[in-house]
């Protein structure tokens, strides 16, 4: 680790309390602080996908503990 910190944003998963990497493995809800593996979202069904013709889609994700709803795109 650096002076300026720098390392993985690295928490227990909600569900199976295994390590989640952001970014990696799963995601952190920007509301609570809530770590998720993105297999974790999805077998719960949290995630909800919008088709878009153009190019990308917009996955829309619930966190499990506070209930907000944000997006990632993929």
């Amino acid at each position: 680790m650096g002076l300026l910190g720098g390392g993985p944003d690295t928490g227990p998963c909600h569900f199976d309390q295994g390590g989640v990497e952001v970014g990696n493995n799963g995601t952190k809800c920007p509301n609570c602080g809530t770590y998720i593996h993105y297999d974790c979202l999805k077998s719960h069904g949290l995630v909800a996908e919008d088709s878009n013709l153009i190019r990308s889609n917009d996955i829309k994700i619930k966190c499990p503990s506070c209930g907000h709803v944000g997006k990632y795109s993929g």
